[in-house]
Formats: C-alpha cells, structure tokens, sequence
C-alpha cells in the first residue's frame, strides 16, 4: 500500500508464489524465476506495473487485501488475477465455502 502513494500502475497484478517469482515491484524476490523475469521483462517493461503476488496465497486472501485497501489511491487500466492454484491443493474448505469466496472476488 505504501507504492500506492508513489506510484498510479498502469497494470496490477494479483496472484500467489508464482506471480510473485516473476519479479516487478514491489515483489522483493531475488529469486525471480528466470522465463518467467524475461516475460515481465518483455510484456511490461514500457508500462508502470504493481505485483501484488505472494507466496501460498488464496483467493480469500487476495480479497481480503482489495478489502483492506490494496488498491486505495490508485485506477490501473488493467488489473490481472491470477489465483486459485492453492485453493485446489491442500485445503480443508467445504466446496460450499470455495464457492462462497469465488463470488465474493
């Protein structure tokens, strides 16, 4: 939220660990998969762009964040979900529940 007031994105990206590899800021991950910084790289690179993608992140979570504020202060153009994986995984919730989330997002 802190880039909010620094920074208007063209673009915003949401998403878990995956997202988050890609590199872009404010993602802090040096450890940028290496197709995956060369597609940002490629893609993005002449536009302002926030990821906003963390590791082990659910679709509730990423909710969550919008609801908290996430994107206060800022009108990208473009704002990109990509989510889910972890919902299918490990994870207790009933399929009532998982349905619930999705159409809160």
């Amino acid at each position: 939220m802190e880039r909010n007031r620094s920074v208007n994105p063209e673009y915003v990206v949401f998403g878990d660990s995956i997202t988050h590899r890609w590199g872009g800021e404010p993602s802090g991950d040096n450890r940028a998969l290496g197709t995956g910084k060369a597609a940002w790289k490629n893609l993005f690179s002449p536009h302002t762009v926030t990821n906003r993608g963390f590791g082990s992140d659910y679709m509730d979570n990423a909710y969550y964040r919008v609801r908290l504020g996430e994107l206060d202060g800022i009108s990208p153009r473009v704002v990109i979900v990509l989510l889910g994986t972890n919902n299918l995984g490990g994870r207790k919730d009933t399929p009532r529940a998982w349905r619930t989330t999705s159409r809160l997002l």
